[in-house]
């Protein structure tokens, strides 16, 4: 059905959310249009209780006021309209009628009956609220489960680009490497979006578990290398304990959510003193090289550059990295010189290459433009260009890992230090989660990012004027451009963790040649656990409403209560009333207010009769088939006469 669409990607049906417990936590998820439908059904369904609510407190009213003693019209007026309105709009209709039919009386007619206009009219509020805020009680928003599809993980048999010949491998990586970069460019375009507070109300904004992670921000921080390395105070980013149930969206009990932690500090480089030219004056080389370590797995230990010059764009930026306890390929890593060595943290160094030209000088230490000279369009104009042919940032990552208690924390070392044999006694739950939350650290890596998206996530792109007219202007950048980058490398870095887990339940298909589905290159979980944690991802989705079952099944349990309460009560308080004698009047007088009753009445008194049912809801003819007429004798003022064959005897 058209009308189910979006359900083979969320889950339509019940559900458990353990945000709160299996009690609290059921829910009820449905389309969009189908929510609509229950919405606008409870909703009637509250009206209707409400109108059934209103009909008992007119019988205990109507019962407590009854008396065997004389009483004036008024009296009898509003004991009628206790008896025969169906709702507060006519209740009070009907007294303000009563009001002004009693001419020379209005005052008392209205004194009287004015508290019984305010109850009406404040249970007719009441009611109108209660109908309006149903929906808001019963829905508890837009969080839902996704469908798996193809669960786990990109294929990644460590081949190294020296293997590409082979179809096989060529085809894997294409798909792996594709895959991440899309990955990465969809979590910077989120980052954009909703961390930088750009476009928080979008839907874009309205996929994830929770909007944003939080991130904690400290300048200046202390430098974490040597001080000699260091050019200025170091900016520090701590993202507190990140919750794979609360923040990313793993529904599994609280006690078996695991929390990954990681914390970021940059600091820019002072890289002149690590140049070619002052390391090896004797040499005369064409390119200006930066010497930070020496390339891992050479037999012959030998410096090297951290970067080249050559480069395309007007900013380029690339990076080495060092890892803590890395046993994979090691070809692209350093080893890092004293200033920079960590036992207890992941090391990146970023350098930039600036070919723009400013028209005032730049302040910041990454960006840094203070070299004068002529504007490359010829003009006679004075531009400002990179003080320093290259520029370099350096920033440790460390994790840490914990139970959601916190009493079972792995130390803070870099990620692929981390030892979940120290997480001692983890349940399979716990450790399923364990591996997915290892696995989104490792993938959200800073150098990562930096060799998928790097020049193009750079926010000192937005300040360009063109980028293929070879202006190669750029407006003025602030003196803490460099803390802006970092922080967006960090959102971008939160982002994707939040994608990843929703793909972990969910790839992305994506056709990256002739017929060729990255699909095809996922690795589903061996481990059952982990399979059922695939069917436990929750996110938000605008096209589906989620119900909380609790809530629902207590305001139609309320409601029809209500309703049989009103269908009963007069005939078990009449029951009483007759097993115990007392309060006979009150019966009596209860029937015979009735509008049914009252006909009969009237009947009676035009000699119309004899009838049944006098202490039923509706009295009848003891004789079917006899026709009559209530308003013709009036109008010749004179009573008619039932005759025996049913017609009308003048």
């Amino acid at each position: 059905m058209r009308s189910w669409e979006g359900c083979d990607v969320v889950w339509c049906g019940f559900w458990i959310n353990w945000s709160s417990d299996n009690v609290h936590g059921a829910v009820l998820t449905l389309p969009r249009q189908w929510a609509l439908i229950l919405v606008a059904f409870m909703a009637l369904f509250v009206k209707l209780a409400g109108s059934y609510l209103w009909g008992i407190i007119c019988f205990a009213i109507h019962q407590a006021n009854a008396s065997s003693w004389h009483q004036d019209d008024m009296y009898h007026h509003f004991q009628l309209v206790l008896r025969n309105s169906e709702s507060e709009a006519s209740f009070i209709g009907k007294l303000l009628t009563v009001g002004v039919a009693h001419k020379g009386a209005r005052l008392e007619a209205y004194k009287r009956s004015m508290w019984l206009i305010i109850l009406a009219a404040l249970h007719g509020m009441s009611m109108w609220v209660a109908d309006t805020l149903s929906s808001r009680f019963i829905v508890s928003g837009d969080e839902v489960q996704a469908v798996p599809s193809k669960c786990g993980w990109m294929r990644d048999d460590g081949a190294s680009v020296d293997a590409l010949a082979d179809e096989a491998t060529f085809e894997n990586l294409n798909s792996l490497a594709v895959m991440t970069r899309h990955g990465y460019r969809r979590s910077a375009a989120y980052s954009r979006s909703c961390y930088a507070q750009m476009g928080i109300n979008t839907t874009m904004c309205s996929i994830y578990k929770q909007t944003t992670l939080p991130l904690s921000i400290r300048y200046p921080a202390p430098c974490p290398f040597n001080e000699n390395i260091c050019y200025g105070s170091a900016i520090s980013l701590d993202t507190g304990r990140i919750r794979s149930d609360e923040h990313l969206g793993i529904n599994t009990r609280p006690e078996d959510a695991i929390s990954l932690r990681k914390v970021l500090t940059c600091v820019p480089f002072a890289g002149e003193r690590y140049s070619n030219a002052s390391l090896h004056p004797q040499k005369n080389q064409a390119d200006t090289c930066y010497y930070f370590g020496q390339k891992v797995g050479s037999e012959v230990p030998e410096t090297i550059c951290a970067s080249k010059v050559s480069f395309s764009g007007w900013y380029s930026i690339s990076s080495v990295s060092a890892f803590v306890s890395y046993k994979g390929n090691r070809a692209t890593l350093i080893e890092p010189i004293p200033e920079l060595q960590s036992s207890d943290s992941d090391l990146t160094i970023i350098d930039l290459t600036n070919r723009v030209a400013y028209r005032k000088p730049v302040d910041d230490p990454w960006f840094n433009a203070r070299n004068q000279s002529i504007s490359p369009t010829g003009e006679d104009m004075k531009v400002y260009t990179a003080t320093n042919l290259m520029s370099f940032i350096g920033c440790q990552e460390s994790y840490q890992f914990c139970t959601a208690n916190e009493d079972n924390c792995s130390p803070f070392t870099g990620i692929y230090a981390i030892d979940f044999a120290n997480l001692t006694k983890l349940n399979p739950t716990q450790s399923a989660v364990s591996r997915i939350m290892w696995m989104v650290g490792m993938i959200t890596q800073l150098n990562f990012q930096l060799i998928f998206i790097g020049r193009e996530n750079l926010l000192a792109n937005d300040y360009l004027w063109d980028d293929s007219f070879n202006f190669g202007f750029s407006a003025n950048l602030p003196p803490n451009q460099w803390h802006k980058e970092v922080v967006n490398w960090m959102n971008t870095s939160l982002a994707a963790q939040q994608g990843m887990i929703y793909n972990y339940a969910r790839q992305t298909l994506f056709v990256t040649g002739p017929s060729v589905p990255t699909l095809e290159y996922v690795v589903e979980p061996e481990d059952p656990t982990m399979r059922l944690l695939c069917h436990k991802i929750k996110h938000r989705s605008q096209a589906h409403t989620s119900f909380n079952v609790l809530s629902l099944f207590l305001v139609l349990g309320i409601a029809l209560i209500i309703i049989a309460l009103k269908l009963s009560l007069p005939t078990l308080v009449s029951y009483f009333q007759k097993r115990t004698g007392k309060g006979l009047y009150k019966r009596l007088e209860w029937i015979e207010t009735s509008a049914f009753q009252l006909q009969r009445i009237a009947a009676e008194g035009r000699g119309i009769g004899p009838w049944k049912g006098r202490e039923d809801q509706v009295p009848t003819l003891a004789e079917h088939g006899y026709l009559f007429n209530m308003a013709k004798p009036s109008l010749r003022e004179s009573w008619s006469q039932v005759g025996r064959n049913g017609l009308f005897e003048e």
